[in-house]
């Protein structure tokens, strides 16, 4: 079985939801209207539950994401052998740097994954960043799959002080430091969000600087 956890508004409204067709062995668990909790501790919420132990793989992601084109089941046998915290995205070398988002803390030549964006589903591209499979030292948050039960016994968790901002990025050094595998996989999303808007949200700041202050 797969479970799959995300945070949103309101019922009905996200993408995700939208989008995902019913499947026998697909659990869709999103918790609504609580924006407040932040992403970290709602993600330390799922490992911390035992219950999520039935499940082969955890798939934590954004409302705002499209997961009907690769078979899940698949992907989850074949990733979670080789990997304990699968992505879609991410790199093989970040370095601390003054703004810190993973892609900016490398060079292109480092990137791992694919993912596809744009304005309208029907109307999506898909970015190649660099060979998938791959083992990489930092996956972008937008989605993240793993055994629940391995990574509880791992010691790893989300820093909760990053609430919306580097928790993914953190997470993925935190790992990495354990000893814990990281790669990407070749799980084709969709993700409708454009990203970062402005590096100059006050919100985004503070988490940058406390992010440096920690790892570098």
């Amino acid at each position: 079985m797969i479970g799959i956890f995300s945070i949103s508004q309101k019922p009905g409204n996200s993408l995700l939801e939208k989008t995902l067709p019913k499947q026998n062995g697909i659990d869709l668990n999103i918790t609504y209207n609580n924006t407040t909790v932040g992403l970290s501790k709602f993600y330390n919420s799922i490992i911390e539950n035992t219950e999520n132990d039935k499940y082969e793989a955890v798939i934590c992601c954004h409302d705002d994401v499209c997961l009907r084109f690769t078979n899940l089941f698949t992907a989850a046998k074949d990733a979670l052998i080789n990997y304990d915290v699968v992505g879609v995205a991410g790199g093989t070398m970040p370095n601390i740097v003054d703004k810190n988002l993973w892609h900016w803390m490398m060079s292109s030549s480092e990137y791992r994954g694919i993912a596809a964006h744009g304005n309208k589903l029907e109307s999506m591209f898909v970015t190649s960043f660099g060979p998938t499979p791959s083992e990489v030292r930092v996956l972008d948050g937008v989605f993240l799959m793993f055994n629940s039960k391995k990574i509880r016994q791992s010691g790893a968790r989300f820093d909760e002080m990053f609430s919306w901002h580097h928790y993914d990025i953190d997470f993925s050094l935190t790992c990495v430091k354990k000893g814990v595998k990281l790669g990407v996989w070749p799980i084709l999303i969709y993700h409708q969000s454009p990203g970062l808007r402005d590096m100059n949200d006050k919100n985004w700041v503070k988490s940058n600087d406390y992010f440096k202050l920690k790892w570098k």
